[in-house]
């Protein structure tokens, strides 16, 4: 059975880490290529040496479904190669190349997540498939000049203080529930240039299939008396589903008789003006980042008007650190575009939480998470999300063991509170084990 084949993959991917472990040069962790934020790039060496790294992960998530009574396992094995190297001291590059391996529940079908008065007839449009995939996550080269560097190909570009969320951040998506996952780069080009006084101005372009359809941003950022501080401009195009529309009979009709799947995307332009802090008072850590957005749909906006609401979008939060080593954070998420009830969800909305197109169908989230290390090699987290206008709730343990140096193992628990009309929808409790070998 799948589910017997997903059990035996991670105990032998884990038989095979621990084997490789005690012959390999394991490294530390190591920062993938394109981690850093814009503009933050230290200059290339002056000495050519190409560097071979990566890591091979095994992820094994458990699902307890609430609507269909079973489980559902899915084992998923995950490879990252780096190349990176400086030809010249004023130029560099990088190459990151990800390849997927799934077994198990790969299929499954979103249906079972709503709860049973929001799923239309056509409910088999629902149904996902996770895939196998190899692809290019990263390749791109970083030239620097005196006062100046700039950086073109795809790779990683994001800004915002947050550690959950960003709200400024119109360019990726991060996953709150593990929300120091590497994300995939974006084709694009950006720039820094530096000014007196601990400032630069940085600009970014993500390239789309049109040039009306690219994202641009610009962004003032300085340092002053202790404090981090940016203002930006960013414009976007990001693409919402139009759920309701598409999950009608006549839809499904024509879907069948060979209507495009892109008839019901609507692609809705984004401009945002924000700003960020961060800093410290009396060893307590403050940050925060906020802006308005203005949206508006290109062309059709279907059953997608609230979508295309200009909004506030806002974050705050602290983080401390105790004596005794207990590390404490919290943060207050408001989007004015968000829904005051759970009455309010829609479909698309619902649709649009769990496939990653908005932050929360909530106006107010608030994350809080505990970290202490119970040992020199095993730390334990325990983190909450609150949707405070459903209300629901995630609670999230977390336990990470560093074997070695280079070799990870992770626990984690998602335990959903909240009733099938929240965000939450019929969600059971879940868990997650992951090993990571780095090398």
């Amino acid at each position: 059975m799948p589910a017997q084949k997903s059990v035996r993959g991670i105990f032998g991917c884990m038989l095979l880490f621990l084997i490789l472990s005690l012959n390999a040069n394991a490294q530390e962790e190591i920062p993938m290529p394109g981690m850093d934020s814009i503009g933050d790039t230290e200059q290339a060496n002056t000495e050519f040496r190409l560097k071979v790294r990566g890591y091979v992960e095994d992820t094994f998530n458990y699902e307890q479904s609430k609507s269909q009574s079973r489980e559902l396992l899915l084992n998923s094995t995950r490879a990252r190669l780096n190349l990176s190297g400086s030809p010249d001291k004023s130029f560099d590059f990088d190459i990151g190349i990800v390849g997927t391996l799934n077994s198990g529940a790969t299929e499954f079908d979103l249906a079972d997540y709503m709860p049973q008065k929001t799923v239309p007839e056509a409910a088999w449009i629902f149904k996902q498939t996770i895939e196998n995939q190899i692809f290019l996550q990263e390749a791109f080269g970083t030239l620097y000049m005196p006062g100046f560097r700039i950086r073109i190909g795809r790779h990683k570009s994001y800004t915002g203080t947050g550690y959950a969320y960003n709200p400024i951040d119109i360019f990726n998506y991060k996953n709150p529930l593990d929300p120091t996952y590497e994300i995939n780069g974006l084709d694009s080009v950006q720039g820094t240039l530096e000014l007196p006084h601990q400032t630069e101005i940085q600009g970014f372009m993500k390239f789309g299939d049109r040039l009306s359809e690219s994202g641009y941003m610009l962004r003032l950022k300085t340092y002053f008396s202790g404090w981090d501080m940016a203002l930006q401009y960013s414009e976007n195009t990001k693409e919402r589903v139009d759920w309701e529309t598409l999950n009608t009979t006549e839809s499904a009709a024509d879907l069948v008789q060979g209507t495009p799947f892109e008839n019901y995307v609507r692609r809705l332009r984004w401009r945002l003006l924000g700003g960020e802090f961060s800093g410290e008072l009396g060893g307590l850590g403050i940050y925060g980042e906020g802006g308005y957005a203005f949206v508006k749909t290109r062309g059709d906006s279907g059953t997608l008007t609230h979508a295309e609401k200009d909004h506030p979008r806002l974050l705050l939060g602290m983080d401390y650190t105790f004596d005794f080593q207990l590390y404490f954070i919290a943060e207050y998420l408001h989007i004015g575009q968000g829904r005051t009830d759970s009455s309010e969800i829609t479909l698309s909305d619902r649709m649009a939480y769990f496939s990653g197109e908005i932050l929360s169908t909530n106006r107010d989230t608030a994350f809080t998470g505990l970290t202490y290390p119970l040992t020199d090699l095993l730390d334990f987290s325990l983190y909450g999300i609150l949707a405070c206008n459903d209300p629901s709730a995630i609670i999230n343990p977390w336990l990470l063991y560093n074997i070695r140096p280079g070799i990870k193992l992770s626990f984690a628990l998602y335990v959903p509170v909240g009733t099938e009309q929240s965000q939450n929808g019929k969600a059971g409790p879940s868990t997650l084990v992951r090993m990571k070998f780095s090398f």
